[in-house]
């Protein structure tokens, strides 16, 4: 390895070091508040609560890759438009999106136990502090230019900023986003969950509430597919014939892949 190497390979590690000494506080309350909903050894409940914090960046990561786009394209409108419109159905992609684990593994496949590292309130939990700190600290107070510099540019600043350091998608490249504007989400998302399972866990009535929950998800679900569907319909009617072969293009490739067998489009 060359001293160039070693330099870079030291300069990493110690600017997530960095990031973790300058938001200690963000990463206490995240801690205690693991600590507040711990009911097993409390690694393996942070290990969830770090599992949850990829599973955010991984998930908006993929919702700008070429792939992804035909079932992106309500996320791409939010990415377009500042109205209230799209607020509203990027919070309908993220609930759909955030608490999908949640619905296939203790709903669709009635699991009785904690599938680790899935437990379903901290999936709730996460759910929670995520999406209030993407739509209103960044969304409506704009508390920093640290994500609207990901609308400007689709490859960096996916958030939550530590993933950003560590996957090197982070702008600007030697940047530290300061976020103790997480605290009050961290704080407000563990009271809600505390007391949901409080109540949930006493109550005879929990077959109801799944019912309801899943009729809530289903509506917000169908919205988010309707919505794309209808915007790609007005993208394709709006196509040249030049970007309708480039379109198929793409899509014959996808199926290549996937389907070697398949007809493809013509």
């Amino acid at each position: 390895m060359s001293g160039y190497h070693i330099y870079a390979f030291m300069n990493y590690f110690q600017h997530i070091a960095q990031s973790i000494i300058v938001n200690y506080k963000s990463w206490a309350v995240l801690f205690i508040s693991a600590i507040i909903m711990n009911r097993t050894t409390l690694l393996k409940t942070w290990s969830m609560y770090l599992v949850m914090v990829l599973y955010a960046y991984v998930g908006h990561r993929i919702a700008h890759e070429p792939i992804a786009f035909m079932i992106n394209r309500a996320h791409i409108y939010h990415h377009e438009n500042t109205d209230w419109t799209s607020h509203l159905i990027q919070v309908c992609i993220e609930i759909s999106a955030s608490l999908s684990p949640l619905v296939f593994l203790y709903y669709i496949l009635k699991l009785d136990y904690v599938f680790y590292p899935f437990d379903p309130y901290i999936i709730t939990l996460m759910s929670i502090f995520y999406i209030s700190t993407h739509n209103i600290n960044y969304g409506l107070m704009r508390v920093n230019k640290v994500h609207s510099k990901h609308h400007q540019d689709y490859s960096v600043n996916y958030g939550p900023d530590f993933c950003d350091i560590i996957f090197r998608t982070k702008y600007p490249k030697d940047g530290i986003e300061n976020t103790d504007h997480y605290i009050p989400n961290i704080i407000v998302a563990t009271i809600i969950t505390f007391c949901f399972r409080h109540f949930y866990e006493k109550t005879e009535i929990k077959q109801q509430i799944q019912d309801g929950l899943m009729i809530s998800y289903s509506l917000i679900t169908t919205v988010v597919v309707y919505f794309t569907t209808k915007k790609m319909c007005i993208d394709i009617n709006n196509m040249s014939d030049a970007e309708v072969e480039r379109f198929n293009y793409t899509i014959n490739n996808i199926y290549r892949k996937l389907y070697p067998t398949r007809v493809l489009i013509q």
